[in-house]
């Protein structure tokens, strides 16, 4: 029979930051991922941890993807900061709530409605006209019309996009047909090698003063991402 104690090990952590953590409206895999965080962080009195991808997998069950998209969700909301390193990246758990970038749950008292209630809503109903129905009928129709037009664009590729904008330094990368295509083409390299290799491959990149001014372009970033090659003699060497 299990008999855990507390005097073998716990994770710390004030009850104020567990009910903005409720509220944040995470998904499963984001509140997987953030406890692991505090787990790895809190649970051993650190600020920040290096934890690998295959950490977050065989913890949370979910494949690499899964995770990554996780991950840089949480970043985009301010809930987790990455340190990037050569070879590694530290996560930290942001307590600061109030930065926080989410769609905050809000706690709902339901009242019933009383018999005159329900009694006077069908008298109500039953008061409608032809005409009146027939303009409802129109107005719902077009609210759902105008409702329809959301983004059905990926959104993993908006959140590549936005993730190269960020790191490159400029913003000059149009969302476009084309680049989005070429943005896909980076998240399967991504898959393929690595958010940690590709990474490594773009700030060695980006170090090379004559390629970095050329960074404004997505498919010059990913060419040269694709076709890296180890620096020999601390000269970095780029395939294109």
């Amino acid at each position: 029979m299990a008999n855990p104690q507390k005097e073998n090990g716990y994770t710390g952590i004030a009850n104020e930051i567990w009910d903005a953590l409720w509220l944040a409206g995470l998904n499963g895999t984001e509140w997987e991922v953030i406890t692991i965080v505090i787990r790895k962080t809190y649970g051993f009195r650190k600020k920040e941890d290096w934890i690998s991808y295959t950490q977050f997998e065989k913890m949370t069950g979910k494949s690499r993807p899964a995770v990554w998209k996780a991950i840089t969700s949480l970043v985009n909301k301010r809930l987790l900061v990455n340190n990037c390193k050569p070879g590694m990246t530290l996560y930290r758990f942001n307590k600061d709530y109030s930065g926080w970038v989410v769609n905050k749950r809000k706690l709902v008292n339901k009242q019933k409605s009383t018999s005159k209630q329900i009694e006077m809503e069908v008298v109500n109903n039953r008061l409608l006209t032809k005409e009146t129905i027939q303009k409802k009928t129109t107005k719902e129709i077009d609210t759902k019309v105008s409702t329809t037009k959301v983004d059905y664009r990926n959104p993993e590729i908006s959140q590549m996009l936005e993730a190269l904008k960020k790191h490159v330094g400029v913003d000059s990368f149009v969302d476009s047909r084309i680049e989005r295509n070429i943005a896909r083409h980076c998240i399967s390299l991504m898959q393929k090698i690595g958010p940690e290799e590709f990474r490594r491959r773009l700030d060695f990149l980006l170090d090379d003063a004559f390629m970095a001014k050329n960074c404004n372009k997505i498919k010059y970033v990913y060419n040269n991402i694709k076709g890296f090659r180890e620096p020999k003699n601390n000269t970095v060497t780029i395939q294109t």
